[in-house]
Parts: C-alpha cells; structure tokens; sequence
C-alpha cells in the first residue's frame, strides 16, 4: 500500500539504546560483505541505512538489458541477526499494482477484455454509481472510487480497518457506501480498491486466482520462484522481517488480516533478484509486446482531454506514475505500510537503466535514494 501513514503506536514508546541499533546495523553490513571490495554504491548505501536507520535493504540495478549489481545490505532480521541478501523476499507493497496492471494488459493482448469495457461487464452487485467505471479508469485511477487505504480519514483508522477486514467483500462493501470522490474520467485519485477490483475481474475472465494467473503468465516464465501473493501462513525461505521506526529505534511492523494482506491492490512479495529478471523482459519485450508497454507509458487524460500532472510535474501512466528526474524520463512504482516494508521499482527509460530497492523499514525516503544510486550509473544525474 503506497502512502506513508504516520502512526505513533503505544509500543513506539518503549526506549532502548539507539546506538547499539546502529552498531548492529553496521556489524550486520560488514559480516555479510566481508571479503568483498565495497565500491561507491555501497559506501553510499551503507552511509544512507545508517542515516535513516534501516535494518536490512537489498539492491539490484539493470542496465542495458543486463544485471550489473545484486546485493544485500545489513540485516533482514534483527532478532537474529540474518544478513539481507539479493534473495531476501520482502514485502512490495504497491508494487503489486504495476503487475497487476500488466497482467490486465496481457488479457487485453489475448482479446478476452477492452481497456474501454465497464467495469460491471466482469462483475456484479456492484453499486449503481460504479456502474459507468472502465477498466482502463481503474487501472489509472480516475474512476472516483474510493480507496480502503488512503481514504480511511487517519492513520489509526487505516490500521484498524485492516486489522479487523477478514474479507473481500467486505473491501468492497466499505467502498460501496462512500461516494465516489468525482464522476469517473473527471478526475484522477489513488485508489487501492480500483486495483482490488482490478485482481476481481482478472479472475473473473482468466478462470483462476489473481496470484496465480500472474504466476503462470509472468513469474513461472520468468523464472522468479520468489515471488508470490504473501501468507501468513506458509513457509516461505528467506523471507525479511518488517519493522517500523517511527520513534527512537526499529519496532516490529504491524500484521494485518490475510484479507487485507493478500489483496491485488499490494498483496505480492519478491526479490531483487526477481525484480531484475522482470525488468529484463519488460525492455526484451518478453512477456509484454513493446507496443503494449508503450501505451502504458503514454500520460494519461481526463474527460475534458487534459493530462494529469502533479506539482512536481510527474504525469501518470497506466500502472506506473511517470516522473522526470533532471530530464530523464522515469517509469516508477513505489511502496510502503506500517507492517514495516518500503521498496521502489523504477525504470530510467531512455537511459535503459532500472533501479530495484527493496527494504525492511517504514517510513524511509526511498525516491531520495534511488536518485542517489541511479546518479553512479547515469552521469548526467
């Protein structure tokens, strides 16, 4: 789930030595990369997650079709001391949404829906007022329905909702006795219940469970056996321990409901590892045709044929948000939430270069850092 929630729960307060954490946090670096000739990136790296008291992090860069650096840094637990490695399996958050986006566009590819077909064509019982919503609106965000994250009204509130939301329908439900918050196409709003129907009706039309049309269509080929919708439950090798540091030191993140947690709007954990080899087939045209990656590129338009752009000027595509850095064009997804995980997958495209961070820590200011590494690949950064 992508917006920072400020929360300062009750444990929070509990004091222990700050610099014992960051003692830890250094030993655990130098453990895991003795031997090893540290370059630039990691001096920098390794300089930020103290600053920014970051337990674990795990990098991965592209460039030119090839990876040219996979690392893990510090600890992707703390309790017991487990070095981060370029296998850890974190949580990516809303990450998610760009998979889930691409996955929509191969049932596109296959002719089995249109980015222009109403929403209520795949699925029904769903409230009068949805019922002009496309699923191209949905995948950009402009259909007005509101979000059971981000519109919650606070933070406590967000938590509590997705500690206690032991269904999908209830998802929906809580959505569809709110408003929409602008008629659909007249106005452009996050929505993480858009990418929940979004995970709905690719099931709806592929027969089988949003993971796992995603698994077979995008990970099984790829060859990324780490990634996968989260469990409670299972056992899943060399998964990261979220935590949050919203106080003096790291705290253990927050658990949510498996309804919450496996939802399509941020349900998924990966890799670097796994990460580089989907950006790999996303520049090769592998899995995706290049043209339907183009067009997802392309800055999205409201009704009245203006393009959204913020104030920072980034413009949206559809699954991805469309920044420029100093000139350079960036496809960029990022994610975080209180159960202690931030990361970032962003895609400098005319300078074919791709920056993957993956972390064990909530807040963090995770765009700063992936300028910051992308600066050793591309000078003019």
């Amino acid at each position: 789930m992508s917006q920072p929630t400020r929360i300062r729960s009750a444990h929070l307060t509990r004091r222990f030595s700050a610099a014992f954490c960051l003692l830890l946090l250094a030993s655990g670096a130098s453990a895991f990369d003795a031997g090893a000739q540290a370059d630039k990136v990691d001096e920098y790296i390794e300089a930020e997650m103290l600053k920014q008291h970051v337990p674990g992090l795990s990098l991965a860069v592209v460039q030119g079709g090839k990876v040219v650096k996979s690392k893990g840094y510090g600890l992707a637990n703390m309790e017991l001391k487990v070095p981060a490695t370029p296998t850890t399996v974190y949580q990516i958050q809303s990450i998610t949404k760009s998979f889930v986006a691409c996955g929509i566009m191969l049932l596109v590819e296959d002719g089995k829906l249109g980015l222009d077909d109403k929403i209520t064509k795949y699925l029904s019982g769903l409230p009068q007022a949805w019922s002009e919503v496309t699923v191209r609106q949905m995948i950009a965000h402009t259909s007005g329905i509101p979000s059971f994250v981000q519109d919650q009204g606070s933070g406590t509130a967000i938590i509590a909702f997705a500690q206690k939301t032991d269904s999908s329908e209830q998802i929906i439900t809580w959505a569809a006795a709110r408003p929409l918050k602008f008629a659909p196409g007249e106005g452009r709003k996050y929505s993480s219940t858009g990418y929940h129907l979004l995970g709905m009706i690719m099931e709806k039309v592929s027969g089988k469970p949003w993971g796992q049309f995603l698994h077979d269509r995008i990970f099984a080929p790829l060859g990324m056996s780490n990634t996968r919708v989260f469990s409670h439950f299972d056992i899943i090798p060399n998964r990261a321990s979220g935590y949050n540091h919203f106080g003096d030191v790291p705290v253990n993140g927050l658990t949510f409901t498996p309804a919450i947690m496996e939802s399509a709007a941020g349900g998924l954990v990966s890799t670097v590892e796994d990460m580089a080899k989907w950006e790999i087939a996303l520049e090769a045209g592998t899995i995706l045709k290049p043209s339907t990656l183009a067009q997802m590129a392309v800055p999205i338009k409201l009704k009245n044929d203006s393009t959204v752009k913020e104030n920072d000027g980034t413009r949206h595509g559809l699954g991805w948000d469309l920044p420029t850095w100093q000139g350079h064009r960036v496809m960029v997804h990022g994610g975080d939430q209180v159960t202690g995980f931030t990361a970032i997958f962003s895609r400098f495209i005319d300078d074919k270069v791709a920056v993957i961070i993956l972390t064990n820590l909530m807040p963090l200011d995770i765009g700063a850092l992936t300028k910051g590494v992308a600066g050793f690949y591309i000078p003019a950064l």
